[in-house]
């Protein structure tokens, strides 16, 4: 009985983060909403997704390298298998060309080269005037 109790709590536990976290509640997306439909399969739009996307996924690997806490041997492991699922795709292949080639193929206009990627002060500038 106790532990059916727990399961539930923990149950709607996860399921109110889920709510509170729900991607379609970011702000992001309601303004996304509002745009009509030949504007949102521009090459402009699908551009400016497609850098914010891509920094959101560069952000999120320096934390796989930086995170101090990962420094155990076992966090280590997880860590390279990370870097390794990264970086280790067939003929060479990264997730960041996939990306790449993904949102091409859809018509956007890139905004910066893939071997550009990466400078803060470059992402700054060519999305500060698109911003929602």
């Amino acid at each position: 009985m106790q532990n059916q109790d727990i399961g539930m709590k923990f149950y709607r536990f996860l399921d109110e983060i889920y709510q509170i976290h729900l991607p379609s509640k970011h702000s992001f997306f309601a303004c996304l909403a509002k745009f009509p439909p030949e504007k949102l399969c521009s090459p402009n739009l699908l551009g400016n997704l497609y850098i914010r996307y891509q920094a959101a996924c560069h952000a999120t690997r320096v934390m796989v390298y930086c995170v101090p806490h990962l420094d155990s041997p076992a966090l280590r492991v997880r860590k390279l298998r990370i870097i390794s699922d990264d970086d280790s795709l067939k003929d060479g292949d990264t997730h960041h060309y996939q990306l790449s080639r993904a949102f091409s193929n859809m018509g956007a206009e890139l905004l910066i080269v893939d071997e550009d990627f990466g400078s803060l002060d470059d992402l700054q500038k060519k999305t500060r005037s698109h911003d929602c």
